[in-house]
């Protein structure tokens, strides 16, 4: 693994790969971080950036459908995920934007 590689779970993808302008997270998870961090939930939330592999469409852990949460195509403000997600936090909290549960492939 180089510079230009990305590892995940013991595979390796080129790192253009994984820089998409989109953030996608799982609302279970974030859900359970605010549960179980103490924290006020916008702080208590983690990103996970197996959400970006592209082709990794639900999570594995909870076997629901990654949610897209926005688009920018300027770094800085894409990984402020603290800021970003403090906007669409009560939509989370309430499950308005939960989605169906999706078999996770082994």
């Amino acid at each position: 693994m180089g510079p230009r590689s990305f590892a995940r779970n013991g595979q390796y993808f080129p790192r253009p790969v994984v820089r998409t302008p989109a953030t996608r997270i799982c609302l279970d998870c974030l859900r359970q971080d605010a549960r179980i961090s103490g924290l006020p939930h916008q702080i208590g939330m983690a990103f996970r950036s197996d959400w970006q592999v592209p082709f990794l469409r639900a999570c594995p852990r909870h076997n629901r459908a990654l949610v897209e949460v926005w688009t920018d195509s300027d770094r800085t403000r894409r990984h402020d995920f603290a800021t970003r997600i403090g906007l669409v936090m009560p939509q989370i909290m309430t499950g308005d934007l939960d989605t169906p549960a999706l078999p996770v492939s082994p």
